[in-house]
């Protein structure tokens, strides 16, 4: 997909400046040109028929939709400020020790590369959808699977989503799974 030449012996695609490596869908090298300090800079557009990178620094999809992240679910999923009880507790402290695994640190830049991955995950369909009731009321909800690329290694991610009336998405969980070499992502 980043077009140019492909390599049969290497597997790689060279676009010029550097390999592109279909199968993790990511190039083998940084941005040559460094121009901005990008979160993830061996990133490609997931599906580079709905999204774009035209700087190579951060894949986004143009008609995006409506999806709300609550910068308070960031502290939850880095293990900062949260209310402590028996069931964020021990979540959150799974979270953060998943994210140091895959080297993503408590940094503002890296907050802003988490807040941007289940943003644009919320742009694919849902793999399955239900409701949940409560007292005073019920809700629809929708489940996303993506992958989240650190410095070493990746995380499985599993966001569920509450589908507003105007068909918007607020975050609602994250659960990342596995990590590092020979760590299934998969159930």
């Amino acid at each position: 997909f980043p077009g140019q030449y492909y390599d049969p012996e290497s597997g790689l695609h060279y676009n010029v400046f550097r390999h592109y490596d279909p199968e993790t869908g990511r190039y083998a090298s940084p941005d040559p040109l460094g121009l901005a300090p990008a979160p993830n800079p061996v990133t490609y557009v997931d599906n580079p028929h709905q999204w774009t990178d035209p700087l190579g620094l951060s894949p986004y999809k143009e008609d995006g939709g409506n999806a709300e992240v609550d910068p308070r679910k960031l502290d939850y999923l880095f293990n900062k400020d949260i209310k402590p009880n028996s069931h964020n507790s021990p979540r959150a402290l799974q979270n953060e020790l998943q994210l140091n695994r895959i080297r993503v640190p408590d940094t503002p830049e890296m907050r802003q590369y988490v807040t941007d991955h289940p943003t644009h995950s919320a742009q694919q369909r849902f793999g399955r959808t239900f409701t949940n009731e409560w007292p005073g009321g019920s809700g629809d909800f929708g489940v996303t699977e993506s992958l989240l690329y650190g410095p070493h290694g990746a995380l499985g991610v599993k966001s569920t989503w509450q589908i507003l009336p105007d068909g918007g998405r607020r975050l609602s969980t994250v659960i990342f799974r596995g990590s590092g070499p020979g760590v299934s992502i998969h159930d």
